[in-house]
């Protein structure tokens, strides 16, 4: 493809709005079609300068403020606490405590004595217990994964 006689659309365009490069007023000097370009994008761009702007007919702010959703209902204040609850709550570990530490040596001695039923009670159900829960949450992902597919 052999290069254009002519100078391209954006170059025409600039030396209507600016002064040329050296090698295009060469060519516009010689060209009298890009000399004609270059006067109909004068008269263009002046017809557009002096042109009134756009207004429209309705205040667009207005418009688009409408279609928003209202605003939320301002928060509700945080509810305060009772005194007496504060000081139950204060309270509580003491009320726990006081006969944990009381009964100190029957509790360890009513675990340090069970600790072998506890082994084999409990280790074998602490496993079917998860057995279990992991078969469960197996069987829920592969539902999920049923329910997603395409029918």
């Amino acid at each position: 493809m052999s290069p254009s006689p002519h100078l391209s659309d954006d170059l025409l365009q600039a030396c209507a709005t600016a002064a040329p490069s050296a090698a295009a007023a060469a060519h516009l000097r010689a060209c009298p079609a890009c000399r004609a370009w270059v006067h109909h994008y004068q008269a263009l761009f002046a017809a557009l300068a002096e042109a009134p702007r756009p207004a429209f007919g309705f205040d667009l702010a207005t418009a688009v403020l409408a279609q928003l959703p209202a605003p939320a209902a301002p928060p509700t204040p945080a509810r305060r606490f009772p005194g007496w609850a504060l000081l139950l709550a204060g309270l509580l570990p003491l009320l726990v405590a006081a006969p944990v530490a009381w009964f100190w040596g029957y509790f360890v001695g009513l675990f340090h004595a069970a600790a072998p039923a506890l082994l084999l009670v409990g280790l074998p159900t602490a496993a079917a217990l998860l057995l279990l829960l992991a078969g469960e949450t197996l069987l829920t992902h592969r539902r999920q994964l049923a329910a997603l597919r395409p029918a």
